[in-house]
């Protein structure tokens, strides 16, 4: 048994820039495992984070970060926070979550815990792996994100109405695309299940094209909203 008192983040990066953090392995603290925020080009790459008392990698309020290639499982919540990119000006974040393989997150934060929670402008998931967890795997928010190549499986085991792309409440959240990603063998309990894609209670402009649905409860859902395609 391991009871760790470390609530500080292992890592802490403000304002910096051309940074990478590769080939670490971050385990059990009680708090957020890294933490980026400011500045642009930097990257965390090949690292394993396990057994993260709360947020595991969070991105925020900067430009052109990312992680690639890492493995996130036994989560306490959220695995990776894209929060990039000033909405006013619309101005790109650029932030990404490349080549991850995300799982058995959400253990103590149920709900709205998403492996991959993008805000702002402009921000790409691409060829992640994300699988086993209460609740849904990507949460976005904002304008123009890209989800592309990812794959879902087994996620909403404790959660019915859900969305393993979820997106809503917002008419202005518009030019976001959903393409080519694999949703597969996903049942959400109770009567309205899981949503592969969930655009709800009018959130707008999103193109969605070119995924596989296989095995889930429902393939799209668009509720209410307008110009989503």
């Amino acid at each position: 048994a391991e009871v760790s008192m470390l609530a500080d983040p292992f890592f802490r990066l403000d304002n910096c820039r051309h940074m990478e953090i590769s080939g670490f392995l971050f385990q059990a603290c009680r708090g957020k495992a890294c933490v980026v925020t400011g500045g642009a080009q930097n990257v965390i790459a090949g690292s394993v984070f396990r057994n993260i008392g709360n947020e595991a990698v969070v991105f925020e309020q900067c430009y052109q970060n990312g992680i690639k290639s890492c493995n996130l499982y036994n989560l306490a919540g959220t695995a990776i926070k894209l929060h990039g990119g000033g909405r006013p000006s619309l101005k790109p974040g650029n932030l990404y979550a490349i080549n991850n393989h995300i799982h058995h997150y959400d253990r103590v934060f149920y709900t709205y815990q998403a492996a991959i929670d993008i805000d702002g402008v402009e921000n790409h998931a691409a060829h992640n792996l994300m699988h086993d967890a209460p609740h849904m795997a990507i949460l976005f928010r904002g304008n123009e994100h890209l989800l592309e190549y990812n794959e879902v499986h087994t996620i909403a085991e404790k959660t019915g109405d859900v969305g393993a792309f979820y997106i809503g409440r917002d008419w202005t959240c518009r030019g976001n695309e959903i393409r080519y990603n694999y949703f597969h063998h996903m049942h959400g309990p109770g009567l309205h299940g899981v949503n592969a894609v969930y655009l709800d209670d009018f959130a707008s402009g999103t193109l969605v094209y070119g995924n596989l649905f296989y095995k889930v409860d429902r393939g799209a859902f668009i509720g209410g909203g307008r110009d989503n395609i």
